[in-house]
């Protein structure tokens, strides 16, 4: 038998150590999974109180006149002497009717063409009507700090028990314990929902800097390639590098600001300024400056110092800015 020619065998791709991944690239990923978690809690504190404060507007003043009408009915508040009694039960009637509507509906298409879909359609407008009856006396006459502490703990246990029930036990601790945190933090919180504008204020700019810091982490930051189009090709490779020095550079002087400021010897700190509707201290809003901008001069900083040792590090990078 003629001699064959021997099969090619794939080639092993062994990794390098230069490619295990470092200590402070391990630190970095914690850090970011903390942002997750800070832009996400803030995300759901805003949409909540926001929407619990105009729903409790709605219910103290004349802007929802269906809900007026209902708490007049079981005597909860005083009837309007301008509006007949059939305007009242007119306006009951199609509060009810929405209200039971919606939870028809939104179980009627989550389970088309099911067996017995509409008749367990009809327990979800049911239960829909009575929870939103519920939501509304609830915010109106429950005290806010009740309210969202309330919100705050059943929040923490039932992602804690999702979280358990897929094995990870630290997740689910942590957010028990956010949860608690956040019920113990509302305790102070005043009658009405006056504080939940300025609380989302606070929060937006937690979002909005954390999250600036996440591109930075994700590489998706926005950054201006108009001076790279002039670089002669020799020394490409070295601009991309040299620009996150400058962004670090620039990011850690903001942050030696904001650090100034929030904890020098005439800052916020120091001097004990508040807020006056949530009596949050003004340094907690200045903190979310000092972390984020010193997170992305820490990233660009050592992102650059990894382009200058390694050019090609950062070349497969320039397409997503």
């Amino acid at each position: 038998m003629a001699n064959e020619a021997p099969i090619p065998q794939p080639e092993v791709v062994r990794s390098s150590s230069s490619e295990a991944v470092s200590p402070l690239r391990r630190l970095d990923a914690m850090i970011f999974e903390l942002e997750k978690v800070i832009v996400t809690i803030s995300a759901v504190a805003m949409v909540t109180t926001v929407s619990l404060d105009i729903l409790f507007r709605a219910l103290k003043g004349l802007q929802s006149r269906p809900l007026i009408d209902l708490f007049s009915l079981f005597g909860l508040i005083a009837p309007l002497p301008d509006i007949p009694l059939e305007r009242n039960l007119l306006s009951f009637c199609l509060f009810l009717l929405f209200s039971y509507g919606f939870g028809w509906g939104v179980y009627r298409s989550a389970h088309r063409g099911e067996e017995g879909a509409s008749r367990e359609a009809h327990k979800a407008g049911a239960f829909s009507l009575a929870l939103l009856i519920t939501v509304c006396v609830v915010v109106r006459y429950v005290p806010s700090w009740f309210v969202c502490g309330s919100l705050s703990a059943v929040t923490g246990v039932a992602v804690a028990w999702l979280q358990w029930g897929r094995g990870l036990k630290s997740h689910a601790g942590l957010s028990l314990a956010g949860g608690v945190l956040g019920a113990w933090l509302c305790r102070s919180l005043p009658q009405d929902y006056i504080w939940s504008q300025e609380l989302s204020l606070i929060l937006l700019s937690w979002l909005a800097f954390v999250g600036g810091s996440m591109a930075t982490y994700q590489h998706k930051h926005i950054e201006i390639s108009a001076l790279s189009k002039l670089i002669p090709a020799s020394l490409s490779p070295w601009v991309r590098p040299l620009s996150l020095m400058a962004t670090g550079l620039f990011s850690l002087y903001v942050c030696a600001l904001l650090t100034e400021s929030a904890f020098g010897a005439t800052g916020s700190y120091i001097s004990g300024e508040v807020r006056p509707a949530t009596q949050i201290p003004t340094w907690i809003i200045l903190l979310s400056g000092v972390f984020a901008f010193g997170m992305i001069a820490l990233r660009s900083i050592g992102y650059s110092v990894a382009g200058l040792l390694d050019p090609s590090s950062l070349a497969e990078k320039e397409a997503v800015h």
